[in-house]
């Protein structure tokens, strides 16, 4: 054939594959929507999609279609093809497929497949061709079929995929993935731009596509193609690098789980990618047309907004506007008089951001209230917490604004000790990349040696220098990062805003670029606790245990009220930003204090994984086989085992490969995980040849590290995975999401165990190994750690 065409309707996305007589891919199709039923379908889709393929050369010897793998997703009819290629279908003989053997078509394809990881290619391939031979017969017609393509047997942490055809090895290898932004609002339509960089031969021109997919790596929705032809967003033709433009729009907040699908000439099954994420928020930035005007929805704390760029010189007062979106009704929120000397940003509107969506602008107001400048309007998604009310539940301290002008008893309190502010490992440069990654920053990098270009054109890597800068100052990362949160937002927000008059970390008369202002302003967190030290006070005469005045406004005429520091750490930050703020008490038109607090809990630090100070055993008896094995390098991917796909014949010396972390007392954590994990062993009660209790990865939370828990066969945790059968030749593999919640101490440390145990007796040995990997993504406690303040980490 060189035709084939047929109108599909289908509640599922489809892919259609052409195959030659050798049963070599020729091209790659997919339908235009995920759904397109009547009732239930996508926007803008109608029943009857046409699909197919159209060639002079070369022939067509079957087409293969794939749907929902469940079976019974979709139908199709005006089934028509030719031997001659058409420009212009034409529909022949009309033909209506129920696809009711679907669902036991693919049961079978799918055991067989999975039955033959670590057999020979031949072998798959002839297992798959009597599939094919059975659809064929079910169908009655050599010139059209449709067939359930199994998924993709992971053979490797990689996203390698190697087949042995017509006595030729091709490798096809997804080497890196980008999403940006990596972060979106949840509600308000987001262009995302995906790329993907493959090497390798074979690679399909359109059979390469970002796909959404579920916990157990099940197919939900096609989102585009990536192409590498120089269009549609593509930078450079045939370069490697493949790029989709997608517009995305969810209206509640989620982790989307998406995978790189790619097909290859000649090849059956598609190289699928580990998944990566985008993350659907409400407490991320958003901005305006220019950047020059960004805010956050703060939930019941409000919505903080911040401008940049220079102002008139005549410039008298702001004005901010909320209008509910899509009506264009403004109503002024406050006016806030300027003075370029004391004025403090973020300005404030008091509303609940879980009330709906808003659009803000913001209006440069002259000496007779003329409007000199209108900033272009921005729209706050709608604030809805993803987590449970316990999860979330915050301290009186930190709940809504005050309805009066009661000062909370958290500004006189040790909302950060002294060991906390001046912890300088407390990250190290991955855990702080892996922080700014998940917050979709415009300063994050692929890995801590890549750089960022600075405003004046030096390269740098941020995630190393704000550790640098901790080591060199001796003070607490997490402090670094909060303030560059407050000050301009610059861990959310997915591009560079315009620069803040005071610059990006509130450092008045420091340089302008990213390093001299970040440097700045850690620099004056040391100089004022060693002011304090030497000196009794600050330059502000704001000292332990001494009353002082804090002052907002030109003359503090906006806030002027008493505070008494409670430790060197508290009077440190009241030097830094000296003003209460709407959350506790003070001037509603500005963050304050009490911004600092927020922003370090819930919103950066409230998931604790980048924060978990990693250990290994040393020796549990012999040394793990985990990664990173830099200390510096830990961040939320454990790798296990050595080399990363061991032969089954390979060695693996008895241990326990893995990392502990502590984690501060709580009644309980929820936990998250994306695993994907392969072993030649077993583990399983000793029934038969094979079994036995052997290799077992793990995740748990105890009291203690796991290696000084005693344990012993079968270890009972919260999740685990071992082998059916070892000495079989063929591995069992697990690629899965996992999450459970569990029980913990409220008043004693506990500990976070992410492991393989290969040394637990009485099934011990160093035969059969196990490699794989964890994504740790949430460590979730269900109330605020510690009692007053900011939590140190345990070890």
């Amino acid at each position: 054939m060189r035709f084939v065409s047929a109108f599909f309707t289908y509640a599922a996305p489809l892919e259609l594959a052409a195959f030659d007589s050798n049963g070599v891919l020729l091209d790659l199709i997919v339908s235009k929507f995920s759904n397109n039923t009547l009732v239930s379908g996508d926007f803008g889709s109608s029943p009857n999609e046409l699909l197919g393929f159209s060639y002079t050369s070369p022939v067509i010897s079957s087409v293969t279609i794939m749907g929902d793998p469940g079976g019974f997703s979709f139908v199709f009819d005006d089934l028509a093809f030719s031997t001659t290629a058409l420009s212009v279908p034409e529909p022949g003989t009309l033909i209506l497929v129920f696809l009711t053997g679907a669902g036991i078509l693919l049961v079978r394809v799918t055991r067989w497949a999975g039955g033959c990881i670590g057999a020979t290619a031949s072998t798959v391939l002839s297992k798959l061709a009597y599939t094919a031979f059975i659809a064929f017969a079910m169908l009655g017609s050599a010139a059209s079929y449709a067939q359930l393509k199994p998924r993709p047997v992971p053979n490797s942490s990689s996203a390698t995929m190697t087949l042995s055809l017509s006595g030729t090895t091709e490798a096809v290898t997804i080497e890196s993935i980008d999403v940006d932004p990596s972060v979106i609002p949840n509600g308000i339509p987001t262009e995302v731009k995906v790329r993907a960089v493959i090497s390798g031969v074979g690679v399909l021109p359109t059979g390469v596509a970002a796909q959404l997919v579920d916990n157990n790596g099940r197919i939900i929705r096609t989102l585009g193609i990536l192409r590498d032809d120089g269009t549609a967003g593509d930078e450079l033709s045939l370069d490697g690098t493949y790029t989709a433009t997608i517009l995305i729009s969810e209206d509640t907040p989620s982790e989307l789980r998406l995978q790189i699908s790619v097909a290859v000439k000649g090849k059956l099954l598609r190289v699928a990618s580990s998944p990566f994420y985008l993350s659907v928020r409400s407490d991320t930035t958003v901005f305006n047309k220019a950047k020059d005007l960004w805010a956050i929805n703060l939930g019941t704390g409000g919505i903080a907004v911040y401008f940049g760029g220079p102002l008139p010189t005549n410039t008298k007062a702001l004005r901010l506007l909320r209008s509910q979106h899509g009506s264009n009704t403004w109503e002024a929120v406050q006016d806030f008089d300027y003075d370029a000397e004391n004025f403090i940003l973020p300005l404030f509107d008091g509303i609940d951001g879980s009330l709906g969506m808003f659009d803000y602008k913001l209006q440069v107001l002259g000496l007779s209230g003329d409007v000199l400048k209108d900033f272009g309007s921005l729209t706050i998604p709608k604030f809805i917490d993803s987590s449970s009310a316990a999860e979330t539940a915050l301290p009186a301290m930190l709940s809504a604004p005050a309805a009066s002008a009661t000062i909370d008893p958290a500004v006189n309190s040790a909302f950060i000790s002294d060991d906390v502010m001046e912890d300088s490992t407390a990250m190290n440069p991955q855990q702080i990349l892996d922080l700014l990654t998940e917050r979709g920053s415009f300063l994050k990098t692929k890995t801590i040696d890549d750089t960022y270009t600075d405003t004046d054109g030096v390269k740098f890597s941020p995630a190393q220098l704000i550790y640098d800068l901790a080591q060199k100052y001796r003070i607490n990362p997490q402090v670094i990062l909060v303030t560059m949160q407050k000050e301009s937002l610059l861990v959310t927000s997915s591009s560079k805003p315009s620069e803040p008059a005071d610059g990006w970390m509130g450092a008045k008369g420091c340089a302008k670029t990213f390093r001299a202002q970040l440097d700045c302003g850690v620099s004056r967190f040391r100089k004022f606790l060693d002011d304090i030290d030497s000196k009794g006070e600050t330059i502000g005469g704001w000292a332990p245990n001494v009353e002082n005045k804090t002052c907002a406004g030109s003359s503090c005429s906006w806030e002027n009220l008493s505070v008494t520091p409670a430790n060197r750490a508290t009077a440190a930050f009241w030097q830094y930003t000296p003003v209460v703020g709407k959350n506790w008490g003070g001037y509603a038109g500005v963050g304050g204090q009490a911004l600092n607090i927020e922003i370090w809990y819930p919103s950066l630090f409230k998931n604790l994984v980048n924060i978990i100070q990693w250990k290994d055993c040393g020796g549990c008896p012999t040394p793990p086989e985990v990664g990173p094995e830099d200390p510096l390098r830990r961040g939320k991917v454990i790798r296990f085992g050595a080399p990363l796909t061991p032969l089954e014949s390979g060695f693996q010396s008895p241990s326990r490969h893995g990392f502990s972390g502590g984690l501060p007392p709580n009644p309980s954590y929820q936990v998250e995980l994306d695993c994907n994990l392969n072993t030649w062993d077993s583990y399983n009660a000793p029934t038969a040849g094979g079994t036995g209790y052997w290799d077992v990865f793990l995740v748990n939370i105890l009291q203690v590290k796991y290696w000084d828990s005693s344990p012993f066969d079968p270890i009972s945790a919260p999740f685990t995975f071992g082998g059916a059968q070892y000495g079989d030749g063929l591995p069992s593999s697990l690629k899965k999401k996992v999450s459970f919640k569990v029980t913990t101490s409220a008043a004693s440390p506990n500990f976070l165990n992410v492991l393989l145990d290969t040394g637990t007796t009485p099934s011990s040995d160093s035969a059969f190994p196990s490699w794989g990997q964890c994504t740790i993504l949430k460590v979730l406690p269900s109330v605020r750690p510690g009692t007053n303040g900011l939590v140190d980490m345990p070890e």
